[in-house]
């Protein structure tokens, strides 16, 4: 590519990312009458060699301006009411299901608008540590890449007191979260991994991740 062509796709690119709001990037952010789907798979792990897996395969259907269908491997689970940022109000009965949506739904909700290449920003993520939660705070970054396609990257670490039953022991906790975006602004691709060592006598690992794939 020329320099001259180059100058000008990376112009063109900074402006549709420049244009971009939060609620443009939510998964829950959708056109009305649209739908999209995802492969959404999730596990986790704890000491002893413990583990959960999970993979779904979720639609969401935008039926109205603030409303949106829920079908989880093609079952109808209800609806969920979206505000105007692109944030979801979720049921208790698929707070599980849609986790990690609604996360990667915080992680721009908290984002600059419009979004620029190169912002950087802070988001808070719940990590569950046994039968207590850690929040820890995230910081991402808006990366440019070709005709307003961008990617967000973020990372964060805490160290935090847990609770167990024969006392109480620092954990260090870290997370790292990659969100892609598509030129229309759509999710291509959303993973995030976190892993927690809880200081004892022998150090008491925990982990989890959870990927997102449209379809």
């Amino acid at each position: 590519m020329q320099p001259t062509a180059a100058l000008v796709a990376m112009t063109v690119a900074a402006i549709t990312l420049a244009a971009t709001s939060s609620s443009t990037l939510s998964p829950f952010g959708l056109p009305a009458g649209s739908t999209v789907r995802y492969r959404v798979t999730a596990q986790s792990s704890q000491p002893g060699n413990k583990t959960q897996a999970a993979t779904r395969t979720i639609a969401l259907r935008h039926l109205a301006e603030s409303s949106v269908r829920v079908l989880v491997n093609g079952k109808n689970m209800g609806n969920v009411g979206v505000s105007g940022d692109g944030s979801a109000d979720v049921p208790d009965s698929l707070q599980t299901t849609l986790a990690p949506l609604m996360q990667v739904a915080t992680f721009v909700k908290a984002a600059p608008s419009p979004l620029a290449s190169d912002d950087t920003w802070t988001a808070m993520l719940p990590v569950p540590l046994g039968t207590q939660t850690d929040n820890v705070s995230i910081t991402l970054k808006a990366t440019q890449l070709v005709q307003g396609a961008g990617t967000i990257a973020g990372t964060g670490s805490n160290t935090f007191n847990v609770q167990m039953a024969n006392g109480t022991f620092p954990a260090d906790v870290t997370v790292n979260v990659t969100i892609g975006y598509g030129t229309a602004h759509t999710l291509t691709s959303a993973s995030c991994t976190f892993s927690a060592v809880v200081h004892q006598q022998r150090d008491r690992r925990y982990g989890g991740s959870w990927t997102i794939t449209p379809l």
